[in-house]
């Protein structure tokens, strides 16, 4: 990686977006609790390469066939956009996996980079998928509105590139100075992943507030990363008032945290074979 990168001798924590609990407790909480280098570069190569064959595989049905993906929901200039979401966060991974790998660190601005793709990404995806479900406010042309969600959740990762970590791990950091952008960071996961459809769900069914709701394969993203708005929410309660010292607690909080991530990586690429196996069932049965 020439000037982008320097080496470290001694093994590091996978990156989960925000820094664990594991740098609120003592070592003795940590045993076992550490996965192993080589346990994780196997699953982080794999989701890498599924998740390009699955996205550029979809982009292609998109072309191929662009009149029948205009009459599914959500209609092709969603999916495009979906499917262009998943492949910039899947190719933030190799990032990571070479970090784990070969031990790399980068340095902060590639790191700001990789986490603002990252998150941004997902945010994208996430503002999205409510805008599917929700006529065009203000007799906005149809693509317009997803287009504009889209970029607004780049605009949402902003606070993910401000904390990014300046210890060459690539993790974010609540360090003092940026302690206002952390909570934002935080806010912004557990609004965009969790408040936001459980608001949408509850406008279209008791308040009308969307007219008729037009649920799709697009909302598998809350259900993937849901748990993780959670997770960071939940390790922010605890690093801000520290409500339980217990390192059973702390220990079983740190692996939701990871385990909750590693769960929302997986929709990187099973959501495009989501939307192509629904999108061929619905071509043989129209």
């Amino acid at each position: 990686l020439g000037s982008c990168g320097r080496f470290i001798p001694g093994g590091f924590q996978a990156e989960t977006g925000l820094p664990s609990v594991r740098n609120s407790v003592g070592v003795s909480c940590l045993d076992g609790g550490w996965v192993g280098l080589d346990e994780l570069q196997g699953p982080f190569r794999i989701t890498c390469l599924l998740g390009i064959v699955g996205n550029v595989a979809l982009g292609i049905a998109l072309t191929k066939c662009p009149r029948f993906w205009d009459r599914c929901q959500p209609g092709k200039a969603e999916l495009v956009l979906l499917a262009l979401g998943g492949v910039i966060y899947t190719a933030t991974l190799p990032f990571f996996t070479l970090g784990m790998g070969w031990r790399w660190a980068f340095e902060d601005r590639l790191c700001q980079v990789i986490h603002g793709l990252k998150f941004g990404s997902l945010f994208a995806q996430g503002l999205l998928a409510a805008a599917t479900a929700c006529q065009s406010p203000w007799g906005l042309s149809r693509p317009l509105l997803p287009t504009l969600m889209w970029m607004m959740g780049f605009l949402c990762a902003v606070p993910a590139v401000l904390v990014s970590s300046t210890n060459g791990l690539c993790i974010p950091d609540r360090n003092t100075e940026l302690h206002a952008w952390s909570l934002v960071h935080v806010s912004f996961c557990l609004v965009i992943l969790v408040f936001l459809p459980l608001s949408v769900v509850l406008a279209t069914l008791c308040l009308n507030g969307c007219g008729n709701p037009r649920w799709n394969i697009s909302w598998v993203v809350y259900l993937f990363w849901g748990p993780y708005g959670v997770a960071v929410f939940l390790d922010m309660l605890q690093e801000e008032m520290t409500f339980s010292q217990s390192c059973r607690f702390l220990v079983h909080l740190d692996t939701f945290l990871g385990l909750s991530e590693g769960w929302g990586m997986l929709h990187c690429y099973l959501s495009p074979f989501f939307i192509l196996g629904l999108g061929l069932y619905r071509r043989k049965t129209a």
